[in-house]
């Protein structure tokens, strides 16, 4: 998981206690909340979430899955309900990992969004990348 830690972060030397920061701009996402002795809250990560790009969220499920890590049912019905709010933007390939990682995580994401995930990636199908 260390690995996966510097590419969520930006660094911010404010005064808050050495914290790193949630990124003012698009540019520097992603980005995650966390101090050098503890974890990211709850909501630091709820915060974050929404500002990841669709791959940024697939491969974010995708490192805890090929790391052998496995998050909290509360963190990953966080995750997967912001990766349903977001599938309409999906790729053919953040669809093939993220699906890859839950079912490595052995995570069941409720019968509606697995619906939703279905319908898109039936329409992302066709994609050429």
């Amino acid at each position: 998981m260390d690995d996966l830690i510097p590419h969520l972060m930006v660094s911010s030397s404010s005064s808050s206690g050495g914290r790193e920061r949630i990124a003012s701009s698009s540019k520097d996402f992603p980005a995650i909340l966390q101090t050098s002795s503890a974890l990211p809250s709850t909501e630091d990560i709820q915060d974050m979430l929404p500002h990841l790009t669709p791959q940024q969220l697939a491969d974010a499920i995708w490192g805890f899955a090929k790391l052998g890590v496995t998050p909290a049912a509360d963190f990953m019905a966080m995750v997967t309900e912001e990766v349903r709010s977001k599938l309409g933007q999906f790729r053919s390939q953040d669809l093939s990992n993220t699906i890859w990682a839950l079912a490595v995580l052995k995570y069941q994401p409720e019968e509606a969004w697995w619906d939703e995930f279905e319908r898109q990636a039936r329409t992302s199908g066709g994609e050429r990348g």
